[in-house]
């Protein structure tokens, strides 16, 4: 029995080195396909995700299986429980890989990433890239200076994340809504936990003012001048009607790319 006990243990280490190394040529081709705009590299990196969640599932059954016929204690028990939040956390990543992956398959023959924040952006594909490989040394070696190596690059990934949005929020910045949901989607750091402490939100500097005519909605709000002091215009039934029309205008656009940001397999 402790021969089949130990057996199962040891596939269990297996199947989860496999699962990583398959998040790792996800994340590869994944990257390649959005730098290079390759729908064909797209469609491999969505199909392969299948075959992750699969290993994923079976590797959970086993675990919970030998949670509940053999009981182990000390270091076989927090090995199992190691086992299935690395899981989670792997297949996690191929799916952010897989949805890079729709991106690209939605706006070929596009790129997805504009010019203004490519050099960023393929930054942190490196880096992920760089996580998913030694994730699979450490699980092939159980050496811990890999996950030193991990936890570095985890923090130049959040890094990078804050600069993505710093990029968006500048006054220059003049991507369509679309695009700009994209490249928020697309930086999400696939290494970050649920639990995990929030983000350190950036500074964003105010935008300088823009030069426009007023509108007849804001011009109907000027106060008027008497006697008495100023006194608030009571805005046209027609200046409110303008300035309705255009507020929902405006909410159409803003949940438009919502839509089309997180395709389906």
């Amino acid at each position: 029995m402790r021969e089949l006990y130990r057996a199962d243990l040891e596939r269990l280490g297996r199947d989860l080195t496999e699962i990583a190394r398959l998040v790792h040529r996800a994340m590869m081709d994944a990257q390649a396909a959005l730098e290079a705009a390759d729908v064909h590299g797209a469609e491999r990196v969505i199909s392969e995700d299948a075959r992750i969640d699969q290993l994923q599932e079976s590797l959970d059954e086993q675990a919970v299986r030998i949670l509940a016929l053999q009981a182990p204690v000390a270091t076989d028990l927090r090995t199992v429980v190691a086992t299935l939040r690395m899981s989670s956390s792997l297949e996690r990543m191929g799916d952010l890989a897989r949805h890079v992956a729709q991106l690209t398959r939605l706006r070929y023959p596009e790129h997805v990433i504009p010019e203004q924040v490519r050099t960023v952006i393929t930054a942190m594909c490196d880096a992920a890239v760089e996580v998913a490989e030694e994730v699979v040394l450490l699980l092939e070696t159980q050496d811990l200076a890999h996950g030193d190596r991990i936890d570095t690059l985890n923090e130049d990934v959040n890094a990078l994340h804050v600069s993505v949005f710093r990029a968006i929020a500048a006054p220059d910045w003049s991507a369509t809504p679309a695009t700009t949901t994209d490249v928020t989607l697309a930086s999400l750091n696939p290494f970050r936990s649920p639990d995990a402490e929030p983000e350190p939100k950036p500074t964003i500097e105010a935008a300088a003012p823009v030069s426009r005519p007023v509108t007849p909605a804001e011009l109907a709000l000027v106060p008027a001048a008497t006697p008495e002091g100023l006194v608030p215009v009571r805005p046209s039934r027609r200046a409110a009607s303008w300035a309705v029309s255009r507020t929902a205008s405006a909410t159409r656009i803003a949940r438009c790319p919502m839509s089309l940001a997180a395709p389906r397999a």
